[in-house]
């Protein structure tokens, strides 16, 4: 007879801070003596998958280890359309988010924290600082990286001082080397495949307002470059995935990792109109520049109040 399990998960295709906060966690409840699994689905982000092989870690496909009297938790995400689809609300015990539009309410039996900060990881982290237990080194690293990448180095306007201060507890505890964060966000800018892969692998759909519709995010260095010489693509690949799936608008929106600022990409009238008035920027071309870093997360609760009038 098989015993239910505790499984830490995230969403499909989990990024860095979804990896991160997933291992400290399992590795907090561990030392609590509650023994928990880590189960991933899809495939990891390139700079997650990148810290994971610089230290060594492999972790398991979820779908291998489920079942349906598991008990789940959910780091780095409150979305059920997010999650395995064999995961029902009812399993899921625990939510850790930092996404001000959630809808953590609907699963009703978990014990929730959703708090407005740079990272998941930063939540989790905080548990490891109150109960002054230092992480291991693997941890603190996924951690510190998390942060980093989260807050692109704290340039983001989604950074606060307790991301800040998770950051400097860590790095007192742990050696991080600098050229690390470099390595992290120059393999985060290779981008492999065509453009049409890169993008559609982290489509995922939302609705506000009657009007569905998905956001696409990049974060790379030289974003100027890629657009210019992908711009066709790009397009083409928007267009696809709206029509497809019958999306109101889409658009891609580029974060520059060492400029600090976004530029978006729409490719229709609609979808342009809607990121004009909701951030008060002008296309050309199908392009808008940004002056600042602006966060897929901080987009989401503008554009929810914006199609909500």
């Amino acid at each position: 007879m098989n015993k239910e399990k505790i499984i830490i998960t995230g969403y499909e295709n989990p990024d860095l801070d979804n990896i991160a906060s997933a291992y400290a966690y399992r590795e907090y409840l561990g030392l609590k003596n509650i023994k928990a699994e880590i189960g991933i689905f899809g495939i990891p982000h390139p700079e997650a998958q990148f810290l994971m092989d610089y230290l060594g870690i492999k972790l398991k496909k979820i779908g291998r280890i489920l079942k349906s009297k598991d008990k789940i938790i959910l780091v780095d995400c409150s979305e059920p359309g997010w999650i395995y689809p064999k995961i029902k609300n009812s399993q899921v015990v625990e939510v850790y988010d930092h996404r001000a539009v959630n809808r953590s309410e609907d699963f009703k039996k978990a014990k929730k924290q959703i708090e407005l900060v740079g990272a998941c990881a930063t939540l989790i982290a905080e548990k490891f600082c109150e109960d002054k237990i230092k992480p291991s080194k693997e941890t603190a690293i996924l951690i510190y990286t998390a942060i980093i990448s989260n807050t692109i180095n704290f340039q983001a306007n989604v950074t606060t001082s307790r991301d800040k201060k998770v950051a400097q507890w860590l790095k007192r505890r742990e050696k991080i080397s600098k050229n690390l964060i470099h390595q992290m966000f120059a393999h985060k800018s290779e981008l492999k495949g065509s453009v049409d892969k890169i993008l559609l692998k982290d489509l995922a759909v939302n609705q506000f307002g009657g009007k569905k519709f998905t956001i696409f995010q990049l974060e790379i260095i030289n974003v100027a470059k890629f657009v210019k010489n992908y711009l066709a693509k790009i397009k083409k690949t928007l267009i696809k995935a709206k029509n497809k799936e019958n999306f109101d608008f889409v658009f891609l929106t580029c974060v520059d990792l060492e400029k600090g600022k976004n530029t978006f990409v729409a490719a229709d009238e609609e979808s342009q109109k809607v990121v004009s008035e909701t951030l008060k920027v002008k296309f050309k071309n199908g392009i808008a520049n940004y002056r600042e870093v602006i966060m897929r997360k901080e987009i989401m609760p503008k554009l929810k109040e914006y199609l909500e009038k």
